[in-house]
């Protein structure tokens, strides 16, 4: 398995191992999320639901942010707004250091998010240039895998900052970081400018050919399903390991290094595995989702250390099944120069997923204590699973439809 995905790690283009080394400086500096509600809970002081509606503002950032974006990629090159999205998320961080109130938090957390969730669709949309279409899920999984290893290195960093310089030198990390993982790209990789271009005046295309696509739509509500029991690891994982097991501010930081430790080690050589042995997509997200399904159910029976350590296990594999496959999924159904506008849909999904895993989540945590949250995430994770198998019928009827009219066409 590895001597394989180093074969096809080979033939990628250099320019790749710069999006790849972009991500990972990223997300090393990404440390603020993963401790925000432990932030807002333990130096803020807020309630669980002041908490809830912060993550909220997360979510309708995401939304707000992607749906820009898809305005934004008719007049501006993906690379630009990549490039901008990074530079103004890493503004937004430093600023974000010097807010304290309830309501000016949920503003400024709302533009970080906008300003934050136009970075994935327009890298992937760059990316696409680099690399050829059967080179994609490779390098997807190698920036997945970067973002992992960041994963790894950040809590520790963070852990440490918090232990001596409190939580406030996380948001200065952050924004530095920003500013030299852009500086460092754009020094590297250049963009991509065409030899010539023909200006096609009387052809426009569809802004609503998204959402026409039915089975897309269904894709996303599935997206949306695995989203929310996702960034539940990010935002009521920590709260539980405080509350119900009586843990240690510093095992949250354990728990996302062996968390990312899972990740990195075996996310790309298992996506390059499934992609030669031929499995399909939507056949990977469905085991992802029988796995997160899996980790909650442990979390929910067994109230333990040792349990929380077997569920994180079953949880990444549902991340490295699901996530991947899901972009894959929809850059096979995306329109020629439209990759940008399908992915910001596609990633408002995420920002969906987020706002009500943060809502919901608070609300039955408050309410109904965590072992509820569990249960509910363990049926979210199985409708997701029975959707998914219906898309598989379905994509399967689709393209015995279109040969069945091909050949008609062909032979009539």
């Amino acid at each position: 398995m590895i001597a394989h995905f180093v074969n096809d790690c080979k033939k990628l283009p250099v320019e790749i191992w710069f999006f790849v080394l972009m991500t990972l400086i990223n997300r090393m500096g990404a440390m603020v999320v993963p401790f925000m509600s432990k932030y807002l809970y333990e130096d803020l002081h807020f309630t669980y639901a002041q908490i809830g509606s912060v993550m909220f503002c997360f979510g309708v950032g995401s939304i707000g942010g992607t749906f820009l974006v898809s305005r934004l990629a008719r007049t501006y090159s993906a690379y630009k707004l990549m490039v901008l999205s990074m530079l103004l998320n890493g503004l937004m961080l430093f600023l974000l250091r010097y807010t304290k109130d309830f309501y000016m938090l949920c503003g400024m957390v709302f533009i970080l998010n906008v300003f934050a969730d136009m970075f994935r669709p327009s890298m992937i949309a760059t990316l696409k240039e680099y690399v050829k279409k059967e080179e994609l899920i490779i390098c997807f999984s190698l920036i997945r895998s970067a973002t992992n290893f960041g994963f790894i290195i950040a809590p520790l960093i963070a852990g440490f900052l918090i232990l001596y310089q409190g939580y406030d030198m996380l948001f200065v990390i952050d924004s530095i970081s920003s500013f030299i993982a852009i500086g460092f790209f754009v020094y590297f990789v250049k963009e991509k400018k065409l030899l010539y271009q023909i200006n096609l005046v009387n052809i426009k295309s569809d802004p609503f050919v998204f959402f026409k696509d039915k089975l897309l739509l269904l894709h996303c509500l599935i997206t949306v399903l695995t989203g929310v029991v996702f960034f539940q690891i990010f935002t009521v994982l920590p709260l539980y390991y405080t509350d119900v097991l009586k843990l240690e501010v510093i095992f949250n930081t354990y728990a996302l290094v062996f968390y990312g430790c899972v990740l990195f080690l075996f996310e790309v050589a298992l996506v390059s595995f499934i992609r030669r042995k031929g499995v399909r997509t939507l056949n990977a997200i469905l085991y992802g989702l029988l796995s997160m399904a899996l980790g909650y159910t442990l979390l929910m029976a067994f109230s333990s250390v040792y349990t929380v350590f077997f569920a994180l296990i079953f949880l990444s594999f549902g991340v490295m099944l699901t996530f991947p496959f899901a972009t894959d999924f929809v850059l096979e159904r995306a329109f020629k120069k439209q990759e940008v506008e399908f992915m910001s849909y596609f990633q408002m999904s995420y920002g969906l997923a987020q706002l009500i895993s943060a809502k919901y989540s608070q609300f039955l945590i408050s309410g109904y204590g965590y072992a509820t949250d569990f249960v509910v995430n363990v049926v979210i994770a199985i409708l997701g699973a029975v959707l998914t198998y219906f898309l598989i019928i379905s994509v399967i009827k689709e393209r015995k439809l279109k040969k069945q009219m091909i050949s008609e066409a062909v032979f009539s």
